[in-house]
C-alpha cells in the first residue's frame, strides 16, 4: 500500500518522497509495543520508497521523515524529555533511515526548539546529507510552545554546523496561517541561503 502511494505521488509530479516514518521513534512506537523495531521499521520504510523510485524510473529524492517525539524537550516553562534522551531516540531512527538509503531528512511538524536541535544533532552526528526542517504554527502565528516564525527561522540560522538545506512550515491549522508563517520566515531564511518550504 505504501509503495503504491509513493508511485502515485511520483506519477502526479512529486520529486521528493517522504518515508512512512513520521512517528517511527522509540517513544512513539513504545505505545504499540514496537519500540524494539525502530531500526528495522525505518530501514524498511526507506527501502520501500527507494524501490518505488526505482520502479518509476525517474530521479527523485527520498527524505527520511522525523516527527515529534510526543513530549517536548524540557524548556524554561514546561517539563519534558532531556536533550540527550531526545537525541538518542532520533539517533536510532537516523541509523535505520541511513541503512535504508535515504537521500536526506525532513524534521517536520515541530513545535519546540529543543526537539529540533536534538533531531538535527542526531542526523549530523552520522551524515552530511541535506536536512529540511518545518514547524507547525497555530492561527495565532506561534507553535504550541510559543515559537514565532521569526524566532524559529532565527534559531535555525544558529544551529551548530550551520542552517538546514531548507526550512519553513507544514501542518498546523490550514493554508492561510501556514502561508503567513512561511512569508514571515522567508526573508531570514533566504538571506542566509536557506531554501523555503511549505
Amino acid at each position: 500500500l505504501v509503495e503504491r502511494l509513493h508511485l502515485e505521488y511520483l506519477a502526479s509530479g512529486a520529486r521528493l518522497l517522504e518515508t512512512h516514518t513520521f512517528q517511527a521513534t522509540g517513544p512513539r512506537l513504545a505505545a504499540l509495543g514496537l519500540a524494539a523495531n525502530v531500526y528495522t521499521l525505518n530501514r524498511r520504510a526507506a527501502q520501500i520508497a527507494r524501490h518505488a523510485r526505482d520502479m518509476f524510473g525517474e530521479e527523485a529524492w527520498i527524505l527520511g521523515s522525523m516527527g515529534p517525539l510526543g513530549h517536548p524537550v524540557r524548556g524554561d516553562n514546561w517539563d519534558g524529555l532531556d536533550a540527550e534522551t531526545a537525541q538518542a531516540a532520533y539517533a536510532e531512527q537516523v541509523a535505520g533511515l541511513l541503512a535504508g538509503g535515504v537521500d536526506g531528512f525532513i524534521i517536520e511538524t515541530m513545535s519546540d526548539w529543543g526537539t529540533v536541535a536534538a533531531a538535527v544533532a542526531a542526523v549530523r552526528a552520522e551524515t552530511a546529507l541535506p536536512i529540511f526542517v518545518s514547524f507547525a504554527f497555530s492561527v495565532d502565528g506561534v507553535t504550541r510552545y510559543g515559537l514565532t516564525p521569526e524566532a524559529a527561522a532565527g534559531a535555525l540560522l544558529s544551529l551548530p554546523g550551520g542552517p538546514p538545506f531548507a526550512a519553513g512550515a507544514n501542518c498546523g491549522t490550514g493554508p492561510m496561517p501556514l502561508l503567513d508563517a512561511v512569508l514571515r520566515m522567508a526573508p531570514l531564511l533566504k538571506g542566509a541561503g536557506v531554501h523555503v518550504l511549505a
